[in-house]
């Protein structure tokens, strides 16, 4: 059953990219789901979210038929190998969680809360699932509505719905990619996938070594340690998130930050020359007759835009890094190519994207957004560990590519001179950094070809964003360093992906007849260290893939685990006739508890309250809350009018009221007929109806 819903999101998926001829193909495989999110989420302000959804889509698919009928070469525009990007990743995770599906442990009853909100509340912002009576306007939750469209486009409750849409994130994220790193002249872009989304980091390598040198045996929590590196913070890569698998923001905003940034380098992929906007597919324009070369200029203008207000809502820690490209696109085009009409253009995009982002800023109103000065400071060691082989390929890009003058030794002589003074001062990693960064800006400034500038531009704000948590942190350095080092990981690796590719080549003739024009740029001993790196990668995903994946459930069910607690049959009973505010043991965070708000959408009295004094700064609203659920559970019979006071529909009596709260059912017998009525009932779990 469940494999018709896989094809049937699939085949939609598919039939919405032909909506978006204007753009390149692997452009508009994932855009056409963002904007038809996008424009849902706008109309759910006034309806539900599945009405709205439904609603465009029927639009969507009706603008696709028309765009092939009015375009007979639009086979020519499809792009197989994009395709066989999206669908051998989205196979691959799919089947990754058939083997661990559980929708527990870590964020993930807090993502499924967020997704069954969406699709369950009765309009946009959604309700908070773990407050009930408030909005869910404290956090940046649109990545979660592109998962209750996934969702919906499956037509599979949230359970399955939430494990396609971990795989199809990935799958998204892979063919946005493969697509980019094709664009940019990379003849073999597999291998730059794999080299950005499929490898680990140097951690991992280095763990495995130790484990088994030491203890001749890989540590229990392999997968997991090689994303606690530095000390206090967290260090995750592509692979380990969509491995690990919580639906969380930084996640859905990797393939949403890689179109954002392709988009804005296909909008000035054309010849300075001329002055003709190019945005065709191996130069093969499929919306020519549909849209002229000029409005196709227009509108991918108009999509970034669109894209920065998406950036923000989805992961608001991506819009200052993207924000940054464009303006240092505006200043290249400005100095480097002297082109004042083109930089006034993009200044006025700029603006433009500024105030789509600060828009979405107005609608997230969240107490932890406040900037401070930090103390703490990563060692460089332990930097390294995570970051080295990202950074190290992006040295070879930019070496290969530097011109070795007096100019170019004075800045790194001043590169140096700043850097040893920070790290007398505890600032190590500039160390490695402020030299990358001068001498990405000297590639950046030097030349007139868009693809270097860009690539160099990448470089060096993967360098200023990687610094940045050593001086200011936003809520706290943790997250901080968590959210940008993550997006640095994807800046560094896509330069790097093309030195490797490189690389590959020379090395193919290494033994044989070593190529002459790869020979005079990079030496044997580079490329056999090069080769190696990234040899090292793949331990990790060679190792934490069997680890994780051991639970060996097979099925796409997300809460089939939670029959080990007696309460499966309940959870589907309730996700078809509970509607209203839920009494339950919930307010622990990453425990049991959330069940219920993260599979029926339903908000409970309070949950998750780590979380919720973080997003809102309501201590003692919370303490409050966490004290009524307590006194209710252990004397119902006293505290009965707490269920009034949150207007509370369903109480629920299962295993972690017992756990928690060691709530019996003798104790509610007073109250039925009077005050509850009892509407489910079995061995583990009784749903009590609130009498009005």
């Amino acid at each position: 059953m469940i494999a018709a819903n896989i094809l049937v999101f699939y085949a939609l998926s598919l039939l919405i990219t032909f909506s978006l001829p204007c753009l390149r193909y692997y452009q508009a495989r994932f855009f056409s789901l963002v904007l038809l999110t996008f424009l849902s989420f706008l109309l759910a302000h006034f309806m539900p979210y599945p009405s709205a959804f439904y609603a465009v889509l029927a639009f969507f698919l009706a603008f696709s038929a028309l765009s092939v009928y009015r375009n007979a070469n639009i086979k020519r525009w499809f792009d197989p190998h994009v395709e066989s990007a999206f669908l051998v990743t989205f196979s691959y995770f799919l089947f990754l969680r058939w083997l661990n599906p559980d929708v527990f442990g870590a964020e993930k009853f807090m993502d499924s809360a967020f997704i069954s909100s969406v699709l369950h509340s009765p309009s946009l912002p959604p309700l908070d699932p773990f407050l009930a009576g408030y909005r869910l306007n404290c956090y940046y939750y649109f990545g979660h509505v592109i998962g209750a469209s996934i969702t919906l486009m499956s037509f599979s409750p949230v359970q399955y719905g939430y494990n396609i849409a971990i795989a199809a994130i990935a799958a998204y994220s892979a063919s946005t990619l493969y697509g980019f790193l094709k664009q940019l002249g990379m003849k073999r872009p597999w291998i730059g996938v794999i080299f950005t989304l499929f490898t680990g980091d140097f951690a991992g390598f280095y763990n495995l070594l130790r484990d088994l040198l030491v203890y001749h045996r890989v540590a229990w929590l392999y997968y997991w340690n090689a994303t606690r590196v530095i000390p206090g913070t967290i260090n995750e890569f592509p692979y380990f998130s969509f491995l690990h698998a919580d639906f969380h923001a930084h996640v859905v905003a990797i393939p949403v930050f890689l179109l954002a940034v392709s988009m804005l380098y296909s909008l000035f992929d054309f010849d300075f020359s001329a002055g003709v906007c190019d945005i065709s597919f191996n130069g093969f324009n499929a919306g020519s007759k549909i849209f002229s070369d000029k409005l196709n200029y227009y509108v991918v203008s108009v999509y970034l835009i669109v894209l920065s207000y998406v950036l923000y809502m989805t992961n608001s820690w991506d819009s200052p890094v993207f924000l940054l490209l464009l303006l240092g696109l505006a200043v290249w085009l400005l100095l480097v190519l002297r082109n004042v009409r083109r930089s006034v253009f993009l200044l006025v995009v700029f603006l433009g994207c500024s105030i789509s982002a600060f828009l979405a800023f107005t609608n997230i109103h969240s107490a932890a957004a406040r900037i401070h000065v930090v103390k703490e400071h990563s060692p460089l060691f332990q930097f390294l560990l995570y970051f080295s082989i990202p950074v190290i390929f992006a040295y070879s890009w930019v070496l290969r590519r530097v011109e070795f003058n007096r100019k170019t030794m004075l800045s790194l002589l001043a590169a140096f001179a700043v850097s040893l003074a920070l790290f007398a001062r505890g600032v190590e990693i500039t160390l490695v950094l402020l030299p990358l960064l001068a001498l990405s800006l000297i590639v950046f400034g030097s030349g007139d070809r868009l693809r270097e500038a860009f690539l160099a531009l990448l470089v060096s704000a993967g360098c200023i964003f990687t610094i940045l948590p050593e001086f200011i942190a936003i809520d706290c350095r943790m997250n901080t360093v968590f959210k940008f080092y993550e997006i640095c990981w994807l800046l560094f690796c896509i330069p790097g992906s093309i030195e490797l590719e490189l690389a590959f080549d020379a090395f193919r003739g290494l033994f044989d007849e070593f190529d002459e024009r790869n020979s005079r740029k990079t030496s044997r001993a580079v490329v056999v260290i090069l080769i190696f790196m990234f040899a090292t990668t793949l331990a990790y995903p060679a190792v934490a893939t069997p680890q994780k994946c051991s639970v060996m459930r097979c099925t796409l069910n997300g809460m089939a685990f939670t029959k080990e607690f007696g309460e499966y049959n309940a959870l589907v009973w309730a996700q078809k006739h509970v509607r209203g505010v839920v009494m339950s043991a919930s307010y622990r965070c990453y425990t049991y508890g959330g069940r219920f708000p993260a599979f029926t959408g339903n908000p409970v009295v309070v949950g998750w309250a780590c979380h919720e004094v973080q997003w809102r700064g309501n201590g003692r609203m919370l303490a409050e809350r966490m004290l009524d659920v307590k006194l209710f559970y252990t004397d119902p019979v006293e505290y009965w009018k707490v269920l009034k006071k949150y207007n509370v529909s369903y109480v629920v009596l299962g295993y972690e009221e017992r756990v928690e709260f060691n709530a019996r059912r003798s104790e509610f017998l007073p109250l039925l007929g009077k005050v509850l009525k009892v509407v489910y009932e079995d061995r583990n779990v009784v749903i009590y109806r609130v009498l009005k």
